[in-house]
């Protein structure tokens, strides 16, 4: 039986000389490659979404964790990554993993099946101008009427003031024209084309897209509210609308390692 000892002997000693240094390779970030053969240093891709607790897939395989979450020991070369959450359209892009390096996807945004659009007057106005801090002044066909609108209440509320009440305010705020505002934490573009509202998501990676949330009434002011994340604007009848831009702000962060060197692409939308 001694010989059949020293097979076994032998043979556990194989393995453990062939083992060991892919386990310690591993614990350094090593893996290999299918298609080279070789030790290549893995990658990471972190990525977080608006809203959160989103179900993401690489190369067709369920990650452990919803957004925000960080996807580690990726071999070089593209992935493909889809993300998913019910009630949104899929996310799907080619992201590309670089050894020793993290791909970041921050903040990515998730664009609903269908915008949740809320008529807010029960009468059509001329324009709104922005006044001062969750605060609207409206006015109506009557040059001379002016609506003091409330956006801290749900529904926002809405009074008459008087002409002079209102010149006061406005003498006190910037007169509001802007037909574009970068949301998001900057990461998107939110812009008004014609009559038409569209929201223009940075993209890093792959073909950017452009998609339309509603109509509106040319030549009037719009008002985007960071803190709840809805943009205010008059439809194409002159009704005061709303629609939920950003549903929920993520706040959740997953740190990366700091021995890895994260590159953000910062490219700004053209249009």
């Amino acid at each position: 039986m001694l010989w059949l000892r020293k097979i076994v002997f032998y043979i556990f000693a194989l393995v453990y000389l062939i083992l060991c240094p892919l386990i310690v390779a591993r614990m350094l970030g090593f893996v290999i490659n299918p298609l080279t053969h070789r030790l290549v240093k893995t990658g990471l891709v972190y990525v977080s979404t608006n809203p959160p607790d989103a179900t993401v897939y690489i190369d067709g395989r369920l990650a452990h964790q919803k957004t925000p979450t960080a996807i580690r020991d990726l071999t070089p070369g593209e992935h493909f990554i889809r993300i998913e959450l019910s009630g949104y359209n899929d996310w799907e892009r080619n992201i590309p993993i670089v050894g020793k390096k993290a791909t970041v996807l921050a903040n990515t945004l998730l664009i609903p099946e269908e915008w949740p659009i809320k008529k807010i007057s029960k009468q059509p106005y001329q324009n709104i101008i922005f006044a001062a801090q969750d605060i609207l002044i409206a006015t109506t066909k009557d040059k001379n009427k002016f609506l003091q609108i409330n956006l801290n209440q749900d529904p926002p509320a809405i009074k008459d003031i008087l002409p002079q009440d209102a010149e006061g305010m406005l003498q006190r705020s910037a007169h509001y024209t802007q037909d574009k505002f970068l949301i998001n934490d900057s990461n998107d573009l939110l812009i008004r084309q014609g009559t038409r509202i569209r929201v223009y998501p940075k993209e890093d990676f792959g073909s950017p897209q452009i998609y339309d949330i509603a109509g509106s009434k040319p030549l009037t002011n719009m008002y985007f509210e960071e803190k709840n994340g809805e943009l205010f604007y008059l439809d194409e009848a002159g009704f005061l609308s709303a629609v939920k831009i950003l549903p929920n702000h993520p706040i959740l962060n997953i740190p990366i390692p700091e021995a890895l060197r994260i590159e953000i692409s910062k490219k700004e939308p053209t249009l």
